[in-house]
This record gives structure tokens, C-alpha cells and sequence, in this order.
């Protein structure tokens, strides 16, 4: 793998994991009295928040530093006006 492959990797990798959050979220959420029987509830809600965390972040390193730079301010934003009441 040569550095002009990477960002096509990353941008698999996030595509496979998100892929793989929506089927572990469909089993977790919708097959979860079978998953009680066979005991693998916590390994599949571990790894459903994983994959969900992983391509999270994924999503944040690749976003460039001017839009990571104003996500942070909204989120700022945010966070300062939940004390606030609604007018």
C-alpha cells in the first residue's frame, strides 16, 4: 500500500464499519432474546459500540482542520445554551 492508497483505505474502512454498526445495531436491538439464549449480548453491544466509535473518529481525522475547528465552536455553542431557557 503505497500514502495515495491510504485515504481510499480509510474510506473503506469507515464505509465497512459503519456497515457493520447497522447489523450489529438490527441484531442488538431486534434479536436480543436470541442473542440472551446463545450469551452473546455483551460482545455484540461491545462491538456495535465500537464500530459506531471507531467510525466516529474516522469521520473526525478526516474532516479538514477548518471544519473540525467549526464543528468544535458549534458544539461550544451548544453546550453553552443548555442552561438557557427557551424563549
Amino acid at each position: 500500500m503505497t500514502h495515495l492508497d491510504v485515504p481510499d483505505f480509510i474510506d473503506d474502512l469507515r464505509k465497512t464499519l459503519v456497515r457493520c454498526d447497522s447489523l450489529l445495531s438490527c441484531l442488538f436491538f431486534r434479536h436480543r432474546s436470541y442473542l440472551e439464549k446463545v450469551g452473546e449480548v455483551e460482545e455484540t453491544n461491545f462491538l456495535y459500540q465500537k464500530c459506531r466509535e471507531l467510525s466516529v473518529v474516522l469521520d473526525w481525522v478526516s474532516l479538514p482542520k477548518n471544519d473540525r475547528d467549526q464543528v468544535l465552536m458549534f458544539i461550544n455553542f451548544l453546550g453553552s445554551r443548555k442552561n438557557d431557557p427557551t424563549p
